[in-house]
């Protein structure tokens, strides 16, 4: 079994567009498992600074997005977004 995406759109602003939801997604999905052993995983100092990491990473791809591809008029879902899959930085 392989598990690999091939992508074949060649619209930027559509190629930003789906980059942007998956990485949400993942976000989400991290957020979730992490929130099931929280207590755990909070002592490990390395996971909370990549945690951290991914987060400020995360708002300034979304921003570039934003900006880069002129997507104001979604700001305000993408904003709920990020805030919806980060439980480091709010």
């Amino acid at each position: 079994m392989s598990w690999r995406h091939e992508y074949l759109e060649t619209k930027p602003v559509r190629m930003a567009s789906f980059l942007s939801t998956i990485l949400t997604a993942c976000a989400l999905v991290e957020k979730a498992f992490f929130d099931c052993f929280d207590s755990r995983l909070k002592l490990d100092t390395d996971l909370m600074r990549m945690r951290e990491v991914f987060a400020v990473q995360k708002r300034q791809t979304a921003e570039w997005i934003l900006k880069e591809f002129k997507f104001d008029q979604y700001r305000a879902d993408l904003e709920k977004q990020i805030a919806l899959g980060s439980s480091v930085i709010p």
